[in-house]
């Protein structure tokens, strides 16, 4: 595995296993998405994800708005 340096926090309501799935078919480097809150509505959650590759982190900024 390379080094994981471009990171980004992203908010969602999708369970994380939705947020993997797109990163798995849309990352052309390897990445890490790690829990970083849950909000108090218990549904709301913060993702830190990091990329290998930072035009992944781009093209997943660009698709989706980040916190």
């Amino acid at each position: 595995m390379g080094k994981l340096y471009c990171g980004t926090i992203f908010s969602s309501t999708a369970p994380s296993g939705e947020v993997a799935t797109w990163l798995q078919a849309n990352c052309e480097g390897q990445w890490d998405l790690l829990p970083a809150s849950v909000a108090g509505d218990g549904v709301t959650k913060k993702f830190m994800i990091l990329f290998e590759e930072e035009n992944d982190r781009s093209n997943f900024e660009t698709c989706h708005s980040v916190a």
